[in-house]
């Protein structure tokens, strides 16, 4: 008696689509057991019914309804049979269904199941075939694709995965052929690059020793004693690079020795001397980039900018505060020298008010710079007597008093206030004047020269 299997408990039940090549098949295994029907009508026929649950797509209700006429004639070939075939059609219509959403290994697993059941359908037989095809396919592609990464074992492995669901495939055979065949060339240029790596690393040709024994593990990722030689070399290199840092580092070529412990840590990443060696390079560098940005504000003219940039550098540095002080004082000195010459070049253009600002502005900032004390006293001193002289002149009612009070502020500050255009109308008021109205009470007015 056929073997059943059994359905699952809760199926998806498909959509109503014919299966053209089940019906073909399938339907007319079923229709065996079906005699002449027309003179027969006390009873249904169960072939009829059940083909046209299975035209109709419903799977499950053929299934059920063939299990309940097998279980009702237990004995009955022809019962058993409607049920096999029922039970192969549902398992083929998941089969088809699985395949569609690309889940191929799980529909060759369902598959598994109809060829117990019906390994004589041909619909059967075309599944097994058509699934192995795609996924030999699939395993194909997977090995091409390491292929094209250069991973042989990989590819390998994919390829003869492919030959287990189409072993009579030549082209595979041929292509994993030539993939043994690479791993076994590979292996023995892995061996020599090996033997030349020794002989370099014996020399100390570091670099070449290094680039031997990559190439080996290229040829040959498995190569051990490759991966050890290759470590091995990798830290002597990495301690020929701190060897440079710190000559670097004690030439104050902070960016350069930064870049070398980086390189050392490129070779050998957990070297705690050089990732130290990376931490304070770092500071320093970050120290040399302030100074050399205050450099530029101070080329600008930017006093408080660059001397901000500069005391960040010496909170920063450990190796760089002498210089970053000195930076700090060439900065206040340049601050001092541009004040005291706008003081000068004010003084120069009689502007004493401003020149006295500018250079106490100076003194505040300290006690001693050139000669600014003498400079401002002296301009003190000027403003002083100026107000002194101007108020005499307004106070005196003789105009050549006026005139001689306000010539002395004209010698040495002719802009205060309005002496030069009071001078001036003085002149022209005294010359134009006759000598009695011009001449003191009391004194006679000297004679012409020339006169007769």
């Amino acid at each position: 008696m056929a073997r059943a299997v059994e359905k699952p408990m809760t199926p998806r039940t498909p959509s109503h689509v014919s299966h053209p090549l089940l019906c073909a098949a399938l339907l007319g295994g079923l229709a065996l057991g079906c005699q002449s029907s027309t003179q027969e009508k006390e009873a249904p026929d169960p072939s009829s019914e059940i083909n046209t649950l299975l035209r109709h797509g419903k799977y499950e209700q053929a299934v059920d309804r063939a299990r309940a006429d097998h279980e009702a004639q237990p004995g009955d070939d022809q019962a058993a049979e409607r049920y096999r075939l029922a039970s192969v059609a549902w398992i083929l219509e998941r089969v088809r269904r699985l395949s569609f959403e690309g889940r191929r290994a799980d529909a060759f697993l369902q598959l598994r199941q109809a060829l117990e059941l019906g390994p004589d359908i041909p619909q059967t037989i075309a599944w097994e075939k058509h699934l192995r095809t795609q996924l030999a396919r699939e395993q194909v592609d997977h090995a091409l694709a390491l292929l094209a990464k250069d991973d042989l074992d990989g590819a390998a492995t994919h390829f003869e995965r492919a030959l287990e669901h189409n072993p009579g495939d030549a082209t595979v055979q041929s292509a994993l052929a030539n993939v043994l065949l690479q791993k076994g060339t590979r292996q023995g240029l892995g061996e020599q690059y090996y033997q030349t790596g020794l002989s370099s690393l014996n020399e100390y040709f570091l670099e070449q020793a290094r680039h031997d024994f990559s190439s080996t593990l290229k040829f040959d990722p498995t190569a051990d004693r490759a991966r050890v030689r290759n470590e091995e070399t990798a830290r002597l290199l990495a301690n020929q690079r701190q060897s440079i840092a710190a000559e670097l580092e004690a030439e104050q070529r902070w960016a350069a020795a930064r870049n070398e412990y980086r390189l050392a840590l490129l070779l050998h990443k957990d070297d705690a001397l050089a990732q130290a060696g990376l931490a304070r390079m770092e500071i320093e560098d970050r120290a040399g980039e302030l100074l050399r940005s205050a450099e530029r504000e101070l080329g600008k003219g930017a006093y408080d900018q660059a001397a901000a940039m500069a005391q960040n550098a010496l909170d920063v540095t450990v190796f760089q505060k002498p210089a970053a002080q000195g930076f700090l004082e060439q900065i206040e000195e340049s601050r001092l020298t541009a004040m005291y010459e706008r003081g000068v070049t004010f003084e120069k253009a009689q502007q004493y008010q401003e020149a006295i600002s500018e250079f106490e502005a100076v003194l505040g900032r300290t006690p001693f710079f050139r000669d600014t004390i003498s400079r401002r006293d002296t301009l003190q001193s000027y403003v002083s007597e100026a107000v002194q002289l101007y108020d005499r002149a307004l106070a005196s009612s003789d105009p050549a008093e006026q005139l001689a009070l306000l010539r002395r502020i004209a010698v040495y500050w002719e802009t205060y206030k309005d002496v030069k255009p009071r001078v001036a109308q003085l002149e022209r008021e005294l010359t134009a004047a006759p000598p009695s109205a011009a001449t003191p009470a009391g004194t006679q007015a000297a004679p012409e020269s020339g006169g007769s």
